[in-house]
């Protein structure tokens, strides 16, 4: 008859709530059963089962009541809502699309004319002579090719359109084989193929979206060394699916519900940690830390402590700015500014 229950659950209390409704009652009816000689004679009168069909009937009425009393005042959990692939749509993603015209200067003096009214994110020229051309959406893009092929400038056009990246963490993948024969090449396509029909059967957006259109393609597939079943997968997106993910940040793959992130799209080597190369064509003498700045790989520093954290590129850069950060974060973070620089350009 304790007054404090065992424990803060919710179930738990309400149980509680309900025992001690119970005792109480039993208590206030114990005068029905006085001693054994009593209950004895009074069992065998009609008023007992009459009292004890009543006493029944009010015990079920408290359980009842005590439920919907405490289903009432326990605050429910609100789940963030889910954005449909239609609305998702209808704010008209930027797809970041590019268009690059190469040809003789004067055609290309006379085409920047005609471009001069359409809506373009910037315009800059390359070192071969070329000039590239951003829109954010694909449709004003492809209007403005329309409208340079129609002057007949004599300019060639090449279109394309950047497709962001996104990893998912920690991914269920046990109906991946480990066994998959073949070469490199042919495991990669199989593999591929199995993620891609299992993220497509459970879930229904992504599934509707690919059905119209939408673009998706596996850039990265990494089994955990602990655990086999599971994996990290980078994904390849047309920007309408990425918009959907990110809002959502969460998508079925096999048994579990994983996270969604942006991926990076910039290179950076594990060996000298500059941005731009990767390790298999480092040309330093010696490794760098991306911990301690070390010249020694990162799986052999010895100083993981806080204390010794430094960004070997803002502490080697010309910036004074980023030489005097360059103990706030190591090498490998995603707040060193000068992968942000490397992002934003």
């Amino acid at each position: 008859n304790d007054e404090n229950p065992p424990n803060s659950y919710p179930t738990r209390k309400v149980l509680w709530d309900i025992l001690k409704k119970i005792y109480r009652t039993l208590n206030s009816t114990s005068t029905i059963f006085g001693s054994d000689t009593a209950r004895d004679s009074v069992c065998a009168t009609k008023s007992v089962e009459t009292q004890l069909a009543k006493f029944r009937d009010e015990i079920r009425e408290e359980i009842k009541s005590t439920i919907s009393a405490a289903l009432t005042n326990t605050k429910q959990v609100s789940t963030p809502p889910q954005i449909p692939y239609a609305d998702i749509l209808k704010r008209k993603p930027v797809t970041n699309a590019r268009l690059t015209l190469t040809g003789e200067e004067a055609a290309l003096a006379s085409t920047e004319r005609l471009l001069a009214k359409m809506p373009t994110t910037y315009q800059k020229k390359n070192e071969d002579g070329s000039v590239q051309y951003g829109f954010e959406q694909a449709a004003v893009m492809t209007e403005a090719s329309k409208k340079i092929e129609s002057a007949n400038t004599g300019v060639k056009l090449q279109s394309s359109i950047s497709m962001p990246l996104l990893t998912i963490r920690n991914a269920e993948v046990s109906f991946v084989p480990t066994d998959i024969p073949g070469d490199k090449e042919a495991v990669r396509k199989v593999t591929d193929e199995l993620l891609l029909n299992v993220i497509k059967d459970l879930n229904v957006d992504i599934s509707t979206a690919l059905n119209e259109g939408e673009k998706m393609e596996i850039v990265y597939f990494k089994r955990h060394t602990a655990r086999t079943d599971l994996a990290t997968i980078g994904l390849r997106v047309s920007r309408p699916l990425h918009d959907l993910l990110i809002d959502r940040g969460r998508i079925f793959v096999g048994n579990f519900s994983c996270s969604v992130e942006r991926r990076y799209g910039v290179k950076q080597c594990y060996r000298c940690q500059r941005f731009g190369h990767l390790a298999k064509t480092c040309d330093a003498v010696e490794p760098t830390c991306f911990r301690c700045a070390g010249n020694h790989f990162g799986r052999d520093c010895t100083r993981r402590q806080r204390d010794f954290t430094k960004c070997s590129n803002c502490h080697n850069s010309c910036n004074l700015t980023f030489q005097a950060g360059s103990k706030s974060h190591t090498a490998a973070s995603v707040d060193c500014p000068i992968l942000l620089q490397h992002l934003s350009s």
